[in-house]
């Protein structure tokens, strides 16, 4: 196969069409051919910082796939990822998605110890930041409260639905706050177990006999390598149509909040513009999955410049749900020495009210 860059345009268009003023993202499959096509664009794409993802075809020969301009940028050997993590790699390229990529591993340990820290291995694998309560919560953390905490930072939560699963208050009430949250559930049924009302939004994963590779009890089995792999498919899956959903709640919340009080406010493709009546712009508001980071205020000035309105005000929506008080306590307190502010969901009613 011959080197070629894809874009939102073709390679044949480059020059016509690509323009640093609009997000781009690229995917440039390697060849093994001495000449690498298209060299000058990638120096193009590369300085208008753009991203761009080396793909080669034989395992070992990246570097004579890939031109040596590309050879510092981490690729990807085609074949070993399902389309569901291509489009989320290019869609965390465009900044529709976040980078991070955190899962929450819901279990009872008693039933499914083993596989859940094999699941966590294989999410570490496909460069997903996973949270199992065994390895993830640091000496003299609440216990509770870190797991809630981390469990509403999580793009996605795998519920492993084992016999006794729902006998745990805990794992219980972890659905129950995923639900609320809207953060999407992947619930991985084991042989024999029934699906409860409660678990009516979730996505299931039906296991059978064949799933399991047995080492011993069945709290001890593992999943099968081709069992596995299906998993990881329907996580990656879910997890760009949830953030879009978790999104558009923020923004359709807000609009509602905003209109019962005749504020002018707009949705765009990505954000939320507020307008006066001579329709100047006053604020953009963008919504934030998870916890709002640092990463989150700063990309936010893109938005700005790309309104070409370097003093609009800029504020982050997000949902604070069984977030911990001290990271509340710190971003509010960032509310007063930052430019950007953030703007809790279940405050909305009252923040347009009075501001």
């Amino acid at each position: 196969m011959s080197d070629r860059i894809f874009q939102t345009i073709y390679s044949c268009d480059f020059n016509e069409k690509y323009s640093n003023k609009n997000p781009s993202f690229c995917f440039y499959l390697g060849s093994e051919d001495e000449y690498h096509s298209d060299v000058e664009k990638i120096e193009t794409i590369l300085n208008n910082g753009d991203a761009i993802l080396p793909i080669y075809f034989k395992e070992g020969n990246f570097n004579k796939e890939i031109p040596s301009i590309l050879h510092p940028i981490n690729g990807i050997l085609a074949g070993n990822k399902s389309r569901y993590y291509y489009v989320n790699i290019a869609l965390q390229g465009l900044r529709l998605l976040r980078k991070t990529r955190k899962v929450f591993i819901s279990y009872k340990r008693s039933d499914s110890t083993e596989v859940a820290i094999q699941l966590f291995e294989e999410l570490l694998k496909n460069n997903f930041d996973p949270f199992l309560d065994s390895y993830s919560i640091p000496p003299t953390e609440d216990f509770q409260n870190e797991l809630y905490h981390r469990m509403s930072d999580s793009d996605v939560v795998i519920q492993l639905l084992t016999i006794s699963f729902h006998e745990s208050g805990y794992c219980r009430e972890e659905i129950e706050i995923s639900n609320v949250k809207q953060i999407g559930v992947v619930q991985v049924v084991w042989p024999k177990c029934s699906i409860e009302k409660s678990d009516n939004l979730c996505i299931p994963f039906q296991l059978d006999e064949s799933s399991f590779v047995k080492i011993g009890r069945i709290d001890e089995c593992k999943l099968t390598p081709d069992c596995l792999k299906n998993l990881i498919d329907i996580v990656e899956s879910c997890r760009a149509r949830n953030l879009a959903a978790r999104q558009d709640t923020l923004r359709g919340e807000f609009i509602q909040e905003a209109k019962k009080v005749g504020r002018q406010i707009f949705q765009e493709k990505y954000y939320l513009i507020e307008r006066d009546v001579n329709k100047n712009l006053l604020a953009l508001y963008l919504p934030a999955i998870g916890v709002p980071t640092s990463y989150d205020y700063y990309k936010s000035r893109e938005f700005r410049e790309l309104l070409d309105t370097p003093d609009l005000k800029v504020y982050l929506l997000y949902d604070s749900l069984k977030v911990q008080k001290d990271w509340i306590d710190h971003l509010n307190w960032l509310n007063s020495a930052l430019e950007v502010k953030t703007i809790q969901r279940n405050e909305f009613d009252t923040w347009i009210t009075e501001n």
